[in-house]
């Protein structure tokens, strides 16, 4: 007979991943019989003790599972525990069965919607290694705030590389993929009512243990999880933030520097020092905006690259764009080296013998500019790239190091780490 009728104006229902409760309940031993252990667990929902109701009931579904009453008995526990997301998952695993009757499919269906509605969604993908055939499971493992909170894992169906999107309760929950040959790989993510983050978990094989010099020491394997979401959205906005101030700033310094360039046209030419003074002014203002403009790209371009979702592809993205940025930054500075060289040469006062003509020739110095902008994106580039690094393999356990390289004929930063 199916327990929950005699408590049907408290049924509910609700949707999930027709994964099942089957593998996430765990079945303690337990020395009562069948129909002990359901009076019970009815007793318990009839008493409002929802989650000691639902563990009876999950127990008795993983030692009778041809019993499907009590899949849907759990299911209406779970519920009236507000336990949503174990509710969804067991209510759709009820619903995939076989010979449910017309009244039965309909009052699940119904239940089902309401409980859609205290929910929300996350969308996972797991990518396995390429070649890696042996199987693994992903499971949904809700973060308690408090011991009396704890819930049974979720084990979700999913296919690598597809995403799928999961119904999980507002709050903390870790998504964790694991499997024999594999190293795990985990990710906490917070989940509320609206929005659908999306996270990837990536399966390696597992290193082989190796113990060349026999004394049974293995390999450690390494960790394999990936940024929090909640860093990347962090740090991506920060260099979006920083990136976007400091471009503003120099576009700000560059309309200060070209004013005071077109300023200098009109000086007094009884004193061409006076006037090749303000140029100069003009032209550094210029130049140290350019500056500003292209480091602000270049804070920029390391932050977007937060945006890529495989840890991998953010890492060679990164490298790339740190070994473009010190070339930029140096071809940068030799250039601005170069120019301000040969205009310092041409602007001595004792050569210049009518201003008019002279600042014709130099007020626009292109070659000033465009150096500075390359130094500046350059340096932006450099850095945004290089701190991200730093801070993804911190949060993967891998350690990057920034020291000074000096030396005769040398001088720069070395980037240090497993890459």
């Amino acid at each position: 007979m199916k327990l929950i009728s005699i408590w049907t104006a408290l049924m509910l229902l609700l949707p999930a991943n027709a994964a099942g409760s089957q593998a996430a309940v765990g079945t303690p031993q337990v020395t009562g019989s069948k129909q002990e252990r359901a009076a019970a667990a009815a007793a318990y929902y009839a008493q409002g003790d929802f989650v000691r109701a639902a563990l009876g009931f999950e127990g008795l579904r993983g030692d009778y599972p041809q019993e499907r009453d009590y899949l849907f008995n759990a299911a209406a526990s779970r519920h009236g525990a507000g336990h949503y997301a174990h509710a969804v998952a067991y209510t759709r695993e009820y619903l995939a069965l076989a010979a449910l009757s017309a009244a039965d499919r309909q009052e699940a269906e119904a239940q089902l919607k309401e409980a859609e509605s205290n929910v929300g969604s996350v969308t996972v993908t797991v990518t396995v290694e390429p070649g890696a055939q042996e199987p693994w499971t992903l499971l949904a493992r809700h973060v308690a705030r408090e011991s009396g909170d704890i819930r049974p894992d979720l084990p979700i169906s999913a296919s690598a590389g597809t995403p799928i999107k999961l119904a999980l309760d507002p709050g903390t929950w870790t998504l964790h993929a694991q499997g024999s040959g594999y190293v795990a790989a985990e990710q906490r993510v917070e989940v509320a009512r609206s929005g659908s983050p999306a996270i990837s978990l990536q399966l390696t094989r597992a290193p082989v243990a190796e113990a060349p010099d026999g004394n049974g020491d293995t390999v450690a394997p390494p960790r394999s999880t990936d940024v929090s979401p909640q860093v990347v959205r962090r740090t991506a906005l920060g260099f979006g933030i920083g990136g976007g101030v400091v471009a503003v700033a120099g576009i700000a310094v560059l309309g200060v520097g070209a004013s005071g360039i077109k300023n200098a046209g009109d000086c007094d030419e009884s004193d061409p020092g006076r006037c090749v003074a303000d140029l100069r002014n003009g032209l550094l203002l210029r130049d140290l905006g350019a500056v500003g403009l292209g480091s602000g790209v270049g804070l920029l371009v390391g932050g977007l690259t937060w945006k890529l979702r495989d840890a991998r592809a953010r890492r060679t993205a990164w490298i790339a764009e740190a070994a473009l940025g010190g070339v930029a930054s140096v071809v940068g500075m030799v250039l601005m080296t170069v120019t301000f060289k040969s205009f310092n040469a041409a602007n001595d006062v004792s050569k210049i013998s009518a201003w008019d003509p002279h600042y014709q020739d130099y007020k626009q110095s292109a070659g000033h500019a465009a150096s500075s902008a390359v130094f500046g994106l350059g340096v932006g580039t450099l850095v945004s790239a290089g701190a991200s690094l730093g801070l993804q393999r911190r949060h993967l356990g891998k350690h990057v190091q920034v020291s000074g390289m000096t030396g005769r004929g040398q001088f720069g930063l070395a980037l240090t780490g497993r890459f």
